[in-house]
């Protein structure tokens, strides 16, 4: 094909893209991050088991949360044995938990978005 550049997009769109480049491998960093993943997720799956099994935890949060109270909705998640440090934010239509890490160095975070 003649005049083809494979940097034009179009009439006057210019596509320039460097290369991604990646960073020098850290298995040891990974490895970190998925380790200090693992006691949040059991925390996650506590929380989860007390919505599902425990007399009247759901209607609590909900309650908590439709009234805005949120140190009341934070208290109810850490009652059930959440430790990790969280974030929580609701609005009508569910919830939404995100846990973090308690260590800056380790890079994972764990949503939990349930609707009600």
């Amino acid at each position: 094909m003649d005049g083809f550049n494979p940097h034009v997009y179009g009439p006057g769109y210019a596509v320039h893209r460097p290369p991604f480049a990646f960073r020098p491998p850290n298995v040891q960093h990974f490895q970190q991050s998925a380790q200090s993943f693992i006691t949040p997720t059991q925390e996650l799956h506590a929380l989860l088991h007390a919505i599902v099994y425990q007399e009247g935890f759901a209607k609590k949060v909900m309650d908590a949360s439709q009234a805005s109270q949120t140190d009341k909705v934070r208290a109810l998640i850490q009652s059930v044995g959440v430790h990790a440090p969280f974030k929580v934010r609701y609005n009508p239509t569910g919830i939404h938990v995100t846990l973090l890490p308690r260590n800056a160095q380790v890079c994972f975070s764990i949503e939990l978005g349930l609707c009600w």
